[in-house]
């Protein structure tokens, strides 16, 4: 850790709503993000490469490279990613992003809002993967909504991705936002955009409530993901009637 960014990290103020990596924002108005050599997410990201036949660990200056590699096809394929300004051996000190992050936004938009965004997100994850890039961990935490989409956290984004590590993006997307109350119109969005794997929808059930509840602990969240199994079995139920 360099003389500069230590300092800058005692005067700032540390993320709380992180859950590896620690990220403080500074007084000049940036953002500087820690990397551990082994964060819990790396194992996380580990086992998808597993699965995917993928066999090896991202180390801590593999995942700092990513985000500098994945910036310019991230927006290649339609969304924006922050500058960064500065790195250091462990840390990386990028811009500020006005806005909210994707989980605050669904949770106060309007429905209408939510459709918008899901169609967005919809354009951009056929086209990044077209491009031969799964970022792994698309979670809806990981955009910023403003003027425009940023997505931040790209450190185990894959670089001629296979089919699999493809189906982890839909996977963890679906996983995420079933914890906020507006799933079906985020949904309903991204499917004009973009055809969901029916595997991905069906195992996120699970996942959303798993991860509601051993990682964020949040009420909400698990009353969100319980709602959206509730609302995705009657659409099945109705499906079935009408046909």
């Amino acid at each position: 850790m360099d003389e500069r960014m230590e300092e800058k990290v005692e005067d700032a103020d540390m993320d709380q709503e992180g859950l590896t990596n620690e990220v403080y924002f500074s007084e000049d108005d940036t953002v500087i993000k820690i990397y551990p050599r082994y964060p819990l997410t790396s194992f996380y990201a580990t086992a998808i490469d597993f699965l995917a036949f993928n066999f090896r660990y991202l180390d801590r200056e593999e995942r700092m490279s990513n985000e500098v590699e994945v910036k310019d096809e991230i927006k290649a394929a339609g969304l924006d990613t922050p500058e960064i300004i500065s790195m250091s051996e462990n840390m990386i000190e990028f811009e500020r992003v006005e806005g909210i992050s994707g989980y605050q936004y669904l949770n106060s938009c309007s429905a209408a809002e939510a459709y918008r965004l899901g169609e967005e997100v919809g354009s951009f994850l056929p086209r990044l993967h077209s491009r031969g890039v799964a970022l792994k961990d698309f979670r809806v935490s990981n955009m910023i909504v403003g003027d425009k989409v940023t997505l931040i956290d790209h450190e185990y984004s894959g670089l001629n991705a296979n089919k699999v590590l493809k189906w982890f993006d839909y996977f963890t997307l679906l996983s995420s936002v079933r914890q906020t109350p507006r799933y079906q119109e985020f949904k309903r969005g991204f499917c004009q955009r973009a055809l969901i794997p029916k595997s991905a929808i069906c195992l996120s059930l699970i996942s959303s409530l798993a991860h509601s509840v051993l990682l964020e602990r949040s009420l909400s969240r698990v009353k969100n993901s319980f709602l959206s199994v509730r609302t995705d079995f009657a659409s099945r139920v109705n499906n079935i009637v009408r046909d």
